[in-house]
């Protein structure tokens, strides 16, 4: 084989594995979650204090989030604001 054609196949199989490493990142980023609770706390701004009914919140959330249509029942649950502790409590604790 020849240095000219060994150049052109290892020059053709790292443009592949350069492709192939491209798509499959791609493709990992798309998968990428946004944890539950910055979309819980974005769902009540718009719908508490923006007042936004929920069909506009759904419209305009969806689609870019990824949200499933099941996802929003709980999504619109009321809910208690997490109990924080105080800085006493914080302190003694460590």
């Amino acid at each position: 084989m020849s240095r000219a054609l060994a150049a052109v196949v290892c020059i053709a199989l790292a443009f592949v594995v350069i492709m192939a490493a491209y798509r499959l990142g791609r493709r990992a980023g798309k998968r990428q979650t946004i944890p539950r609770r910055p979309i819980f706390q974005l769902v009540e701004h718009r719908t508490r204090c923006l007042h936004h009914d929920r069909d506009r919140v759904v419209r305009e959330l969806g689609p870019p989030l990824g949200i499933p249509a099941w996802a929003w029942k709980e999504l619109f649950a009321l809910r208690r604001p997490l109990a924080r502790r105080s800085a006493a409590g914080r302190s003694a604790g460590r």
